[in-house]
């Protein structure tokens, strides 16, 4: 008894480990660079270490205490925002067109650390008038934490030895962990205001474990117990129960192990789900926020909330709406590519055929791409058989729009520049496939430089695959110079370059408008209750001020249309989408000829250069991808495109 009157009232443990480059987030790593990987961990320890410096706290690490520093450093402890070093800027409604401002973050607590005053006294729990559960301290403590190795072969046997030390000396011991958000200074504190009528108190994560528990007295709740599946909080409430201690839970977190957790800290929403995939950009349709959704626990009778708030680029958006994240850019961009399509949509907004933006940041607080959040439409994508002619008149309701100050890229001979993006992907070919001692250079890299895993014929991810449909490259790819069709397609191509060399010119965009340069099925959602008013156009990566005939060239051309499907379309159905679109702009007819050759040129190049990463490549690969290059640079398909597009009646 003399032993337990000398305890003191509470202590807070800050479990976590010591994150380094491949130790921490490793759920996270075949998503996010290694950098990032770290800079997330960092960044939620560290937010959560601002909570738990409101007590008096220890730290029981795995790994190297040299790696937690961080925490300790002036610079974090003066207001470090918690974003990497650069590319912090976000859009408004006000921003200006072609501009990048820099946002101000105001006052707002999770991205501004809160300075300690020098002297300032540490804070602690005692017990008395000096310090009650439910009162928040008015800043952190300033004492550097004492610094405790864990213990123990297993997650299970770590926390307990942590908890059980910390209990030979303390009256009520806390412990939570480290990657955890939605925790307040008042959640701690009424988790200690439990410990008053319970053994034991957690407070359950979204995944169906635990960010907190903690105890009055030892309690075995961690032998036999599996870890790291969604039922832990369940079996250890079962299991506390079974062995005759009393349990309760408070509150709720989130713990961030994957990229969906990181998607939901950051827009406080509880339901995300990914509506497509890219190379570059994947958009996530984010529904019910948290403060409309409540977690009902089997002895918590009444809904506890997530504490949890959107981060502030991101403003007052209601529910569903879409969020696009972009990670690299094809236009060589770098970050300010996603401000580049935001100003994109902004300008095209008054065409009523593209989704409305609302926010925008080149990077957020726990998702380190730049962002975009725009309307959810409901719909399908196009199918060409019934809704071509929709298609004609969408598409002519963005190229009529005045592009004189559209804020976006302006090539200033756009045919020669296709052209010579065609002859950059064809070298890598040639260089590949003709013999090494003409100089052909078997390196070839070039290809190294081009991911066309899961890509189509414009370089864009055709995206819906899944994993059980890769395979390795090795096993499918033969000779590289095998039979006489290598070089019949050599000599074939070779003429298609030589015709639009002949066509294509050095003359500027005679009526200029705004093209996607990358059209095809699936940049168009259909609703089919009122097709002419609610269907749109979406994916504006890489918009350009250039020849509508270039846009509706690559979206009628077989390299486009029979790239996900099994439609090339005939010369009526040409002719009617031609017809239909004329209602609304007139069309160029011999420069969409030049056009039609540069973009079915671009395709086939696009192949031959993918052809020789496949060839290189290493790992897994799209075996749905790999068919269709290998069904285009057939020499039955290209005898086809050649008859239509460059023979002597080049027939559409």
């Amino acid at each position: 008894m003399q032993v337990s009157a000398r305890k003191r009232e509470y202590m807070l443990i800050f479990f976590t480990k010591a994150p380094r480059i491949g130790f921490g987030k490793t759920r996270l790593s075949a998503i996010l660079p290694a950098e990032r990987c770290l800079h997330l961990a960092r960044l939620l320890i560290s937010d959560t270490f601002k909570v738990a410096r409101h007590f008096e706290v220890v730290v029981y690490y795995d790994g190297k205490p040299a790696d937690l520093e961080f925490l300790f450093s002036a610079h974090h402890n003066g207001g470090e925002t918690g974003h990497l070093p650069a590319h912090t800027s976000a859009y408004g409604r006000a921003f200006e067109v072609g501009h990048i401002s820099e946002c101000v973050l105001g006052d707002d607590s999770r991205y501004v650390s809160e300075r300690v005053p020098e002297h300032a006294p540490a804070r602690s729990h005692v017990s008395g008038s000096a310090r009650v559960p439910g009162h928040v301290p008015a800043c952190p403590s300033t004492q550097r934490p004492h610094l405790y190795p864990q213990r123990g072969a297993t997650l299970g046997e770590r926390m307990q030895h942590a908890l059980f030390q910390q209990l030979s000396h303390h009256r009520k011991v806390i412990l939570i962990g480290s990657d955890i958000v939605g925790l307040t200074p008042k959640l701690i504190d009424r988790a200690y205001k439990a410990l008053d009528t319970h053994d034991i108190v957690i407070t359950p994560t979204l995944d169906g474990g635990y960010g907190l528990i903690g105890m009055r007295k030892p309690c075995d709740v961690f032998s036999g117990m599996r870890f790291s599946q969604d039922d832990v909080a369940r079996n250890t409430v079962k299991c506390a129960r079974e062995r005759g201690y009393s349990i309760t839970m408070e509150g709720t977190l989130l713990d961030v192990d994957t990229f969906d957790d990181a998607l939901r800290a950051e827009t406080a929403a509880r339901d995300v789900r990914c509506i497509g995939a890219g190379e570059y950009n994947s958009n996530f349709l984010i529904e019910r926020p948290w403060s409309t959704v409540h977690q009902e626990r089997d002895n918590a009778p009444n809904s506890v909330p997530l504490a949890l708030s959107p981060a502030p680029w991101l403003g007052a958006i209601e529910a569903p709406f879409v969020l696009r994240v972009n990670r690299a850019s094809q236009i060589n961009l770098g970050h300010k590519q996603i401000g580049y399509e935001f100003n994109a949509l902004r300008f095209l907004e008054p065409s009523g055929v593209t989704p409305r933006v609302y926010s925008c940041t080149e990077q957020g607080k726990y998702i380190p791409y730049g962002m975009l959040t725009m309307e959810y439409l409901p719909g399908r994508s196009l199918q060409y058989e019934q809704d071509l002619l929709l298609a004609a008149h969408l598409l002519a309701r963005v190229h009529t729009l005045d592009a004189t100050d559209a804020p976006l890229l302006r090539p200033r001979y756009p045919q020669r520049e296709l052209l010579e993006e065609c002859k950059r992907m064809w070298n890598v070919y040639e260089r590949f496939m003709l013999p090494v001692s003409a100089g052909s250079g078997a390196d070839c890299h070039d290809a190294a430089h081009c991911d066309v895993a899961s890509c189509d014929t414009s370089g864009r991810n055709a995206s819906g695959s899944d994993a059980s449909y890769f395979v390795p490259a090795s096993q499918s790819i033969g000779s590289r110079h095998s039979d006489r069709s290598t070089a019949e397609r050599l000599v074939l191509i070779q003429t298609w370059m030589k015709i639009a060399a002949h066509r294509a010119n050095d003359t500027p965009c005679a009526r200029p408008c705004v093209i996607n340069t990358e059209l095809n099925s699936g940049n168009f959602i259909i609703n089919d209750e009122a097709p002419q008013t609610l269907s749109c156009i979406i994916d504006w990566e890489k918009p350009v001020i250039a020849d509508c005939e270039q846009d509706i060239a690559h979206f009628l051309v077989p390299t486009t249309t029979n790239w996900k499907t099994d439609t090339i379309l005939s010369a009526a159905e040409i002719r009617a989408f031609l017809d239909e679109y004329a209602r609304f702009r007139t069309v160029d007819t011999q420069l969409l000829r030049t056009y039609m050759q540069l973009n079915v040129l671009r395709g086939i190049t696009w192949c031959a250069m993918a052809f020789v990463q496949y060839s290189h490549g290493e790992g897994a690969r799209n075996v749905d991808t790999w068919k269709k290059i290998q069904e285009f640079l057939s020499i039955e398909y290209l005898t086809t495109l050649h008859d239509r597009f460059f023979g002597a009646s080049c027939a559409f």
